[in-house]
């Protein structure tokens, strides 16, 4: 399922990939037909997407798909979070499926929470986002050409963050799945 995930992933990057480090992760939403907004959310919610081909409008807003995140996380979380809920729509309209947490009339409703314990669907979501926003050959590039100055994995991390625009726990995440840590002395 991973390396399904990680080539749907390249597929939905590939059309918006430029020299930056950084994806631009809420034009590739815009692109794909969804409106972003942020909303002050009480913790542990982060954001939610809602699709529903029958309306014209979603919470006030002219749009058939959105995706809305808690305005109160930085940067970093912020886009985390729109990658993740782009990976339920893709993963499971992928799989000609609209099924999420929730049906509400045929609509596609999920949401991110802040919480350990994930279920698959939220994991394979939060593997989507790690392979748009860091995708596996640029992210090894860097990892490798960062690893070769820097000997000390939290210094590794932090410049992989802020070179992606990432959350440090992501990094490290990242590292992990690609298997660089293996490879580091």
């Amino acid at each position: 399922m991973k390396k399904k995930i990680e080539e749907l992933a390249q597929k939905v990057y590939k059309p918006y990939s430029n020299s930056r480090d950084s994806v631009e992760v809420v034009k590739i939403a815009q692109k794909n037909g969804f409106a972003v907004a942020q909303a002050d959310l009480k913790l542990p919610e982060q954001g939610f997407i809602l699709v529903n081909n029958n309306v014209d409008r979603i919470l006030g807003i002219p749009t058939k798909k959105l995706i809305v995140v808690n305005s109160n996380l930085d940067t970093a979380d912020r886009r985390f979070v729109i990658a993740h809920e782009l990976g339920h729509y893709f993963i499971y309209a992928e799989k000609q499926t609209m099924f999420a947490h929730r049906d509400m009339d045929g609509a596609l409703f999920a949401q991110r929470d802040d919480i350990k314990g994930k279920d698959e669907e939220e994991q394979n979501a939060d593997y989507f986002a790690a392979c748009l926003l860091m995708p596996s050959e640029s992210f090894s590039n860097a990892y490798e050409e960062i690893k070769t100055n820097c000997s000390v994995r939290n210094k590794i991390v932090m410049e992989l963050a802020y070179k992606f625009n990432v959350p440090l726990e992501s990094v490290s995440r990242r590292i992990k799945e690609l298997g660089l840590e293996s490879q580091q002395s």
